[in-house]
């Protein structure tokens, strides 16, 4: 089973998905007032109800990363929010990998474009990807969390079909399985990363599923 976990301060998207992308429950946790331990609390028992609703099936958990353009201001709250729901996942037994996600790549990855504006379109511009309506953009993000960490493990391990996988994606989304440290470390510029072939974007994806996305594996 999958985890989307967009977070917030004010309203944390969280969606449980089956392997086959299958909405088991999906919600909005609105903060409300709550701040500091209060809040903590208020996220645990809520990802705990989740984690529960598993029923000791293996569970792969995909959260949304930081995003270094928003308000500085709440940047010390957002980082210890990421890092207390990294450990309330961690501590179940049968959460085996945990995945983290920068927003801008979610949103490339499943809507194929590079627009990442949550204008009054966003929820159209997913129903037309997912073929689902959801409530409010928090929502849909934790849905396309589990989808993109969902489809990225399958360009990984399944040997047969990944590059299969791949060329299906348009030039937007096949340029997310290389992050900016992978492209790094393998000395890609932008101009080399679109003339990878699908069998080198398996490979990137997969460096970037060992190392840059992942937060940890048991």
């Amino acid at each position: 089973m999958i985890l989307g976990i967009d977070q917030s301060i004010t309203s944390t998207g969280i969606c449980l998905a089956t392997d086959d992308l299958e909405i088991v429950k999906i919600d909005t946790l609105l903060s409300g007032k709550r701040r500091g331990v209060y809040l903590l609390d208020f996220l645990k028992e809520s990802i705990d109800e989740y984690i529960r609703l598993a029923n000791g099936q293996p569970l792969v958990v995909a959260r949304e990363g930081y995003s270094y353009q928003s308000n500085t201001n709440n940047a010390f709250q957002t980082g210890e929010i990421g890092g207390f729901i990294n450990y309330c996942c961690f501590i179940h037994g049968n959460v085996t990998d945990m995945f983290i996600f920068p927003p801008t790549t979610v949103k490339k990855f499943c809507l194929g474009t590079g627009s990442k504006e949550k204008d009054t379109g966003y929820l159209l511009k997913v129903y037309k990807q997912t073929g689902i309506d959801f409530d409010d953009d928090n929502q849909a993000d934790a849905y396309m969390l589990a989808m993109t960490v969902k489809r990225m493990l399958s360009i990984v391990t399944n040997t047969e079909d990944g590059v299969g996988l791949v060329d299906s994606l348009n030039r937007t989304q096949q340029e997310t399985l290389v992050p900016g440290s992978v492209a790094k470390r393998r000395k890609l510029t932008k101009a080399n990363i679109k003339k990878l072939s699908s069998q080198d974007l398996v490979e990137c994806c997969a460096d970037a599923m060992n190392g840059v996305f992942m937060c940890f594996r048991k």
